[in-house]
């Protein structure tokens, strides 16, 4: 027996189920009031483009008319989110989903073995593309346990510092002998000479409460003529892997970008692309410098309208599929005699 993308879909909901019912009574939700682009348009200047993530969450996902870009509408607040976080509520969530072991069962070697692969491919990207001034001082933002920071110090001799709100991620970046800081970058205080040469955002943008707030944030501390670097999971490229919105979207992605209009939200938040890399499936690694902001850039109407054409047909097909795609001999006779075939 095979499971269709849908049947797949609704077996993992199934064994997240009690997870996030427990969250749901745990966290306040709620409905933002205005389009984290557009506030002065309200909620009046989006379409929203999917009603449930892919955990079961009752939570909408919009897109701003705009900009293009793609935000929770229902959401947690910020301070529950920070605790969604430094709880483990989000690992817990992933491991259910993907019927996994935790991270206290599996031991720390497992998390850190992924990490450092993830971290490799992003130093491998940047190579030949980047030349960084010794011992440049670098924020690695939503840091975890810091194998990024350790693949950046190894290759090129960067001072890393690791910020990140889970303090069980951050005691293994800590034993790995890095500077580390406990708290979210949207919260978390700055001296006002506080600078940094590297700000990176390593699998963390999508998490981000209040982008534009934090790009805002991120052009403060940077030094004149420093780099802002960030990776981002194309929205697009996950639906073509997923198969509907529903599939991709998830309670702790509070954003998501997507290729096609990436010029326009750097320009919107005061950064150039000065490299845009295909790191690895589904992910691109930006280069960014930073320049004045573009109140007034807008996504084409035309990319925008069949982006949203195309969100409604994928969630239609995807819908219309049935949960099995592939019987063995006994599930085909079974069929056949009328007995129910379910995969649950």
């Amino acid at each position: 027996m095979i499971l269709s993308p849908r049947g797949n879909l609704e077996l993992r909901r199934k064994h997240s189920k009690p997870v996030v019912a427990r969250i749901m009574n745990q966290y306040a939700f709620q409905t933002i009031s205005a389009c984290p682009f557009c506030p002065k348009t309200g909620l009046s200047n989006i379409t929203v483009i999917g009603t449930c993530d892919r955990y079961g969450f009752p939570v909408r996902l919009a897109m701003c008319n705009r900009t293009g870009i793609i935000f929770l509408l229902d959401r947690l607040a910020l301070e529950d989110y920070n605790e969604f976080y430094k709880q483990g509520h989000y690992r817990e969530v992933l491991d259910v989903f993907w019927d996994r072991q935790p991270l206290k069962k599996t031991g720390e070697e497992q998390l850190s073995t992924n990490a450092i692969k993830k971290a490799k491919e992003t130093v491998n990207a940047l190579h030949g593309l980047v030349k960084f001034p010794n011992q440049a001082r670098m924020l690695d933002i939503g840091g975890s346990t810091g194998e990024v920071s350790i693949a950046f110090k190894d290759a090129f001799g960067v001072l890393p510092t690791v910020l990140d709100p889970a303090e069980q991620e951050l005691d293994i970046a800590r034993q790995q002998g890095l500077d580390t800081r406990l708290g979210s970058f949207e919260t978390v205080e700055f001296a006002p000479d506080e600078k940094y040469d590297i700000v990176l955002l390593h699998q963390t943008i999508e998490h981000i409460y209040n982008l534009q707030n934090t790009m805002e944030r991120i052009r403060g501390i940077l030094e004149p003529g420093g780099l802002f670097i960030f990776d981002f999971l194309d929205f697009i490229d996950e639906l073509d892997a997923s198969g509907s919105v529903e599939a991709v979207s998830r309670l702790d992605h509070c954003h998501w970008i997507y290729l096609e209009m990436l010029e326009v939200f750097l320009s919107f938040v005061g950064f150039r692309a000065l490299s845009t890399i295909r790191s690895r499936a589904n992910f691109f690694l930006v280069v960014c410098e930073s320049i004045e902001t573009n109140p007034d850039v807008c996504i084409e109407d035309e990319i925008r309208l069949r982006l949203i054409r195309g969100f409604a047909s994928r969630q239609v097909q995807f819908l219309s599929r049935p949960k099995i795609e592939s019987f063995s001999i006994t599930e085909r006779f079974k069929q056949r005699l009328g007995i129910k075939v379910s995969p649950f």
